[in-house]
């Protein structure tokens, strides 16, 4: 059986907030053991739709 390669990791402060400290614990162990996988058009989608959701004035807007 292979040693699996664990990265540096120092715990500095740990700041408990409702259930997320689970959910950070179960992305690291995911992560660490290979089976973390990412959605790429879903993500970017998300970032798409955050970035419209801003509050940026529109260049349709302006009125030079």
């Amino acid at each position: 059986m292979e040693d699996k390669v664990q990265p540096e990791y120092k715990a500095t402060q740990v700041v408990e907030v409702g259930g997320s400290e689970e959910k950070v614990k179960a992305f690291r162990e995911a992560y660490l053991d290979g089976t973390l996988t990412v959605n790429s058009s879903k993500l970017a989608q998300k970032i798409i739709d955050f970035e419209r959701s801003l509050d940026y004035p529109s260049r349709t807007d302006s009125k030079e």
